[in-house]
């Protein structure tokens, strides 16, 4: 038996409006191979009406855990596995997400950064983005939310040397003083921890967020 985390439940992005898909019969083509690549998903709602979706993609996309969400998103797999109808079962967890982003004020908290490890119990988590200064809101309506700065400074932890080593990256939008904080809380609650120095690798990467309207 297995329990598998339902990305088709986050809902993905709403709907939106893709000028592509509004061409000549000659372009239709092009633009419809265009919208796959993207992963954008098409569903008639009525006759030559189409709504345009794009899904969570598990191999490019991060997933965002807000602040009063996160103890949910830690405990929910222990929680489910200790319900009535899977007591005595054997159950695997499919926690296919290597990618999650959390804000500052979260992974500042001692408590939270000392978890980190256990999220390995059920997830596949590679790469923690630590999100700085706006956060996003759900409550703003249609849009999507794109990392900056992914490709900048970054603490890595290597199982073969039991050592954390900064990454120096391409770009860096976020303040010397923070970068150094950030390392500073990995080394002082993940080092030595056991269940911590059998990751083989986790990457942890100030990022901000910049608001895509649809």
């Amino acid at each position: 038996m297995a329990l598998d985390f339902r990305t088709d439940l986050l809902g993905g992005d709403k709907e939106f409006h893709v000028p592509l898909a509004f061409v000549n019969q000659e372009a239709r083509g092009i633009a419809l191979c265009w919208l796959d690549e993207q992963g954008i998903t098409i569903k008639q709602s009525q006759p030559r009406r189409c709504l345009f979706k794009r899904p969570f993609d598990r191999a490019s996309d991060t997933l965002y855990v807000p602040d009063n969400k996160w103890d949910d998103f830690c405990e929910e797999p222990s929680d489910r596995i200790g319900e009535p109808d899977l007591v005595n079962q054997s159950v695997d967890v499919n926690g296919e997400i290597s990618r999650i982003a959390v804000s500052e004020t979260l992974y500042m908290k001692d408590d939270v950064i000392r978890w980190l490890p256990g999220l390995n119990s059920w997830w596949d988590v590679i790469v923690i983005f630590v999100v700085v200064g706006a956060q996003p809101d759900p409550q703003q309506g249609s849009c999507r939310w794109e990392l900056e700065g992914t490709d900048g400074r970054a603490i890595v932890w290597y199982r073969k040397t039991q050592d954390f080593e900064v990454q120096q990256g391409t770009s860096n939008i976020v303040e010397e003083d923070l970068h150094r904080k950030i390392e500073q809380l990995a080394r002082a609650n993940l080092e030595e921890q056991q269940s911590f120095q059998s990751l083989p690798t986790l990457e942890i990467r100030p990022v901000t967020i910049n608001r895509v309207q649809q």
